[in-house]
Parts: C-alpha cells; sequence; structure tokens
C-alpha cells in the first residue's frame, strides 16, 4: 500500500450491525505483530513468510500453511500502519454489505488468490527471487478496495495530504494502476515483486463484486438516494429504464417507490402490482415475495392476479412465513372464490393455521367453512377428521 493514506470515505450510510470481524482482523494484525517483534521480526518472517520455493527440509503440508501464516505477518511498522488503516476505512462498509462470515472467507480467499499470483510470477518470471518471502495483508485488502469500487463507486474518499475527497473509482484506479506499474517494473528490477499479490487481490475482489452483482446493487441504492433528493436523473433513469424494461419486475417496484414518495399513490399502486405479478409470472417467486412483503404493508397492492397471489401464498408457505401466507390464501379465496384455485386455497391456509396452537380453532372453523361450501370437494377427507366433535 502507498500514502497518502485514507483516513474516511463521503459515504455516510448507516451501518446494519458492528463491523466487528474488521475490527477482530485490525486487532489480530497488530497482536501478531506485537508478538513478532518480541520473538524477532526478521526470523518470524524468514520462517512463516511465503516463498516462491519451498525451502529444502520443510513439509509439504508446513510449506503450503505459510500461504496462510503469511497473510497474517508485516514486515515493518509502517507496513502494518498503512494496511490497517486501508482495512479499517473500506473493511467496514464492505463487511456491511456482505456480511460477517462472508466477509471473513473472502478477505481469507483475497489474501491467497494475491499470494498465489505473486508465486507464479516469481517461479515463471523472477526466479532469482523465489527465496524472498513475502508477508503482509496487503493482498488481502486490495480486495476489499476492489469490491468497494464497485459497491460503492460514487464514494469519495478522504486521505492524507490531499487537500480534496478523491472519486472512489478515480483514486483506486490510480491505485491499482500504481501497483501494475511496480509489478511490471519489478520483472527487471526484483524491487517490489509484493505489487503482484496486490493486483492479484484486487482483480479477485473485482470478480467477486462482479459474480455478486454487487454494482447493481449500488445502482439500485444510488438510485434510492437520487429519488430522496428529488434529483432529476433519477427520473431520467427510471423512465428510460422503463422504456427499455417495460416487463423488468424491478423497474415496477422503482417506480412504484418513486411515485410513493412523490405522493402519486395510484401510479404507485399500479406498479407495485405489476411488480409483484411479473415477477410471479416470470417464475422468479422469490423475488415476488420480496416485492410483496415490502409493499403490502403500505397499501399498495390491492387485489393481485390469481396467479401472482397463490404463487406467493404457496412460496410463503414455503419459507415458514406462516402469519403472512395465511393472509394471501385468504386473499385468493376473497378475491377468487369461484376460481378452482379458491378450494385449494382454504385447505392450506386450514393447513398454515392448525401449526400454531393459537389459531388451531381457527383452523377447525375454516375445514368445517370448506365441507359447507364443497360438498363435493376434493379435499374433503383431508378436511372431515378435523371437524370431529
Amino acid at each position: 500500500m502507498l500514502i497518502p493514506l485514507p483516513y474516511a470515505t463521503t459515504d455516510r450510510r448507516e451501518l446494519r450491525s458492528s463491523p466487528v470481524v474488521t475490527l477482530f482482523l485490525v486487532l489480530f494484525h497488530c497482536g501478531v505483530f506485537a508478538l513478532s517483534a518480541w520473538s524477532g521480526l526478521g526470523y518470524v518472517v524468514d520462517t512463516y513468510g511465503l516463498r516462491g520455493a519451498r525451502p529444502s527440509g520443510m513439509g509439504l503440508t508446513e510449506y503450503a500453511a505459510t500461504a496462510f501464516t503469511s497473510l497474517a505477518l508485516h514486515a515493518n511498522s509502517i507496513h502494518l500502519a498503512v494496511n490497517m488503516a486501508y482495512l479499517w476505512v473500506f473493511g467496514c462498509l464492505v463487511e456491511d454489505v456482505l456480511g460477517r462470515a462472508e466477509y471473513l472467507l473472502f478477505y481469507i480467499g483475497s489474501g491467497i488468490a494475491g499470494m498465489l499470483v505473486r508465486l507464479v510470477v516469481v517461479r515463471h518470471l523472477l526466479p532469482s527471487a523465489v527465496d524472498e518471502p513475502a508477508v503482509g495483508a496487503s493482498a488481502a485488502v486490495a480486495g476489499i478496495l476492489g469490491v468497494f469500487a464497485i459497491r460503492f463507486y460514487r464514494a469519495r474518499i478522504r486521505a492524507l495530504l490531499v487537500p480534496w475527497a478523491l472519486p472512489a473509482q478515480w483514486g483506486i484506479g490510480v491505485w491499482v494502476g500504481l501497483q501494475a506499474a511496480f509489478a511490471v517494473a519489478s520483472l527487471f528490477s526484483r524491487a517490489g515483486t509484493g505489487c503482484w499479490s496486490h493486483v492479484g487481490g484486487f482483480l479477485f475482489g473485482v470478480a467477486s463484486g462482479l459474480l455478486m452483482r454487487l454494482g447493481r446493487e449500488a445502482d439500485e441504492e444510488y438510485l434510492w438516494e437520487d429519488v430522496r433528493r428529488r434529483r432529476r436523473r433519477a427520473y431520467r433513469h427510471l423512465e428510460e429504464l422503463l422504456r427499455r424494461n417495460p416487463h423488468d419486475p424491478q423497474v415496477h417496484l422503482a417506480l412504484a417507490r418513486t411515485f410513493l414518495q412523490a405522493k402519486e399513490v395510484d401510479a404507485a399502486a399500479v406498479h407495485a402490482r405489476k411488480a409483484v405479478e411479473l415477477a410471479a409470472l416470470s417464475g422468479d417467486a422469490s423475488g415476488a415475495v420480496a416485492s410483496y412483503t415490502a409493499l403490502r404493508p403500505l397499501g399498495l397492492l390491492g387485489e393481485l392476479s390469481l396467479e401472482a397471489e397463490f404463487r406467493v401464498a404457496c412460496t410463503l408457505e414455503g419459507q415458514h412465513r406462516l402469519r403472512e401466507a395465511a393472509q394471501a390464501y385468504k386473499n385468493v379465496y376473497q378475491h377468487y372464490p369461484e376460481a378452482p384455485e379458491a378450494e385449494t386455497a382454504i385447505i392450506r391456509r386450514a393447513q398454515v393455521l392448525q401449526r400454531d396452537p393459537a389459531t388451531a380453532a381457527e383452523a377447525t372453523t375454516l375445514y368445517r367453512e370448506y365441507l359447507e361450501r364443497y360438498p363435493e370437494g376434493q379435499w374433503r377427507a383431508l378436511a372431515t377428521p378435523h371437524t370431529a366433535g
């Protein structure tokens, strides 16, 4: 990592949870460095750093373990301070996005990926450097920068010695460009071979961010930010998206929220229903349920299509969200009493209510209602035992 050191970002989104893993990693690296300094820093780095080739007398398992131990070590206090500054500034937000367990696995994966890139380069292009041990969390932190550049591309970075806030993508782009330049230069001078691990970790982070579709998540978050601030570009963006994707549930969901914030409730309701119905009809049951549970409490959905309401109800039941499933089944047979699905909806609602002792009596009443409504119904054999006595 290179100075100037970052000390903050302008992305002020409220964290959903405390950055426990990032704090743990900072304390862990500092603790390991203190122990290393006490034991003899040069000795620890020389023994547990990852080399380009397995030293004679070292077993294969022991050599493989150095790929992990090297990530925990730092060559000196400046090396540690710079990495920890980057880790804290960028890691807290990335942890919040990925989740704690996924973030920790990603952190280790980025570090290993970066170290492997350096190992391959040294072995094949710089055989004279194979005996030099590599240490540091730089590769893992570079992976965090890769994710940050995709997920928080509108953020700005504040750094020491720089009088203005740098756009995140520009600042990180300059950083990775310098790392790549130093990495290529190391092929001729042997100095700076560690930059290969920075490049490898960063590319791993970018690839992970793209595979996890974090860019799309960022687009949606920034779109809502624009809508809250009533920026014209948000409305233009939505109109263009609707023109190009008239059957995209996410576009209609965005429009529903936008019109609701503008207090145009009727227009919001139209797009809210389309968001759920299009998702359900396209087979995206999870997406339909997500929109349904977000929009139903706002009073926007009203009467959905029969197929959409029934699919949502079945999906909610499959997700063990029983109270919401019971209400969705009720909507089916109340809104569409003559439809074949209404008969099934009554039985399934009764079964859902029966699972909870607090609503078991209501379930019994519903079984009786079914028998009265459908004297020749296909589910009579299932309903009859529950009405005895």
